[in-house]
């Protein structure tokens, strides 16, 4: 059932980026006003059939595994939090506007993240009319139905998952949100949508939506159940008055390991686990660990959780590539056979469901 799902969720965001492969045009004047109402109307008419149909016409095949890439898209889970989902489409012009589809709250959406044990957040009925990436700026025109919210947390949640869904594209750092062409400013519940809008200046699943003056933010990656037997990695924005390299990774562990049952969120590491140092050099990030890390009882997909929990959270730091691990100052092995001497490449994806 898993593998048809997942079928399912490939094909239609197939389907929504080659409907709109035309459409990620220029965002200057006229132009930009004549292309929203093109796109407004190939939107429109991508829907009209039913989803059962699209995949029935595919017959239920996914193109090869050459003709795939990789795309992150965050979802909320049950309790609100923002999840990153990694999945595989098609390559193809306009992916960014398909994966922003998919964030739609849409009954034929909502079925497909379901399964995951997560939800779409744009609301009802919004469209997507255009996207223009330029300079690392991606423009994303919006219809009124945007502004169709219930709440500043549910305004919080879409701002952070457009940003942090489209800067996930490596041609895409910043995001500029209009409605009907208009620049976008205050939102119904009073969110401020207005600016550039990048990780620099967004929060994720935090309190407020954008970092207190003179702070430095940074996310640091816990666990959450967001279904039965399904655990992910959750970015949670933190903020440090420093922007010292050796500060926020001292940040990040001081947050990693600590008990968070109440929240619902879990760390792998073993709480005992002390920064000792930290260095950067040449793109490789040095951490030095107490040898707590290894009280963690054994298990190779722990073992692997705590690893993958570490590299996201260091590849917060700006320029860091690598990360090497020593533990008490020197080379070591993990006791399920992780061995420490080299260099650990931090990944490109997070939560990848595979088909």
């Amino acid at each position: 059932m898993r593998k048809v799902i997942f079928i399912l969720l490939a094909l239609y965001l197939t389907v929504l980026t080659g409907c709109s492969a035309s459409t990620d045009k220029s965002v200057n004047g006229n132009d930009y006003k004549n292309t929203a109402a093109a796109s407004t109307k190939t939107v429109e008419n991508s829907s009209a059939m039913p989803l059962e149909t699209k995949v029935s016409e595919e017959t239920n095949k996914l193109p090869p595994k050459d003709k795939l890439i990789p795309v992150t898209l965050y979802c909320q889970d049950s309790g609100g939090y923002l999840i990153p989902v990694t999945v595989k489409i098609a390559k193809c012009t306009g992916i960014a506007k398909a994966v922003l589809n998919t964030l739609v709250d849409s009954p034929a959406n909502y079925e497909l993240l379901k399964s995951f044990g997560l939800s779409p957040v744009l609301p009802e009925d919004t469209v997507i009319q255009g996207i223009n990436i330029k300079n690392g700026t991606a423009v994303v025109d919006f219809n009124k139905k945007f502004l169709e919210t219930k709440s500043a947390a549910q305004e919080k949640n879409i701002i952070s998952s457009i940003v942090y869904t489209l800067t996930e594209f490596k041609t895409i750092q910043n995001v500029k949100l209009l409605v009907n062409g208009y620049l976008c400013g205050k939102l119904k519940s009073g969110t401020d949508a207005s600016g550039l809008l990048g990780r620099d200046n967004i929060l994720v699943n935090a309190g407020s939506l954008k970092p207190e003056n003179g702070k430095t933010k940074y996310d640091a990656y816990l666990y959450r159940n967001i279904s039965e037997n399904r655990y992910c990695l959750v970015p949670i924005s933190r903020e440090i008055k420093s922007n010292s390299m050796n500060d926020i990774v001292a940040g990040i562990f001081d947050f990693i390991t600590k008990k968070l049952d109440e929240t619902g969120l879990f760390t792998m590491l073993p709480v005992e686990t002390k920064l000792l140092a930290s260095s950067l050099k040449d793109n490789v990030l040095t951490i030095n660990l107490s040898k707590d890390i290894k009280k963690y009882g054994g298990g190779t997909a722990r073992e692997q959780g705590i690893l993958d929990q570490i590299l996201f959270s260091m590849k917060q730091i700006k320029g860091v590539t690598k990360v090497k691990i020593l533990i008490d100052g020197k080379e070591d092995t993990l006791p399920e056979g992780t061995e420490l001497k080299k260099e650990l490449s931090v990944p490109d994806y997070i939560n990848e469901f595979d088909l």
